[in-house]
């Protein structure tokens, strides 16, 4: 097969919070054959739409992981598990993106709990609400 013929992301964009679009070549829907997948600090998009050969949209419902670091989303697609062919193996394609496609995505923190009094047992909340905190937390 050609190289050429497979996918490529050429650049990435942070839209809101929680929504990611790729751009490149060669993005191919969703089929019997292959998933795209979408991940951004090593953790999967949670809805992952191929509006055209040319755009991914990628939405992680608790918010974009945040990284300290700037970095590349990673485009996969899968093969499913084909017992039929006897290979029970996921096979995986990742797109190549282009080294300047690095994205920083920090933890913004709105506010947090203030005036918090505790005692040595316990039993007090404490709040700090940031979009994507929650997406690095649960996947850690």
């Amino acid at each position: 097969m050609d190289d050429d013929s497979f996918s490529k992301v050429t650049a990435a964009t942070i839209v809101d919070d929680q929504t990611m679009v790729l751009t490149g070549t060669n993005f191919a829907a969703p089929s019997q054959a292959s998933t795209p997948k979408v991940l951004f600090s090593q953790i999967a998009a949670d809805i992952v739409t191929v509006t055209s050969a040319t755009e991914i949209r990628a939405v992680w419902t608790s918010g974009i992981p945040a990284v300290a670091t700037r970095t590349a989303p990673i485009l996969q697609y899968f093969s499913p598990k084909s017992p039929a062919v006897n290979f029970p193996l996921e096979l995986a394609h990742t797109a190549p993106a282009l080294s300047t496609v690095l994205l920083s995505k920090t933890y913004t923190v709105g506010s947090a709990t203030s005036n918090l009094v505790c005692s040595f047992a316990g039993g007090c909340l404490f709040s700090i609400p940031s979009t994507g905190l929650t997406s690095i937390m649960k996947n850690r």
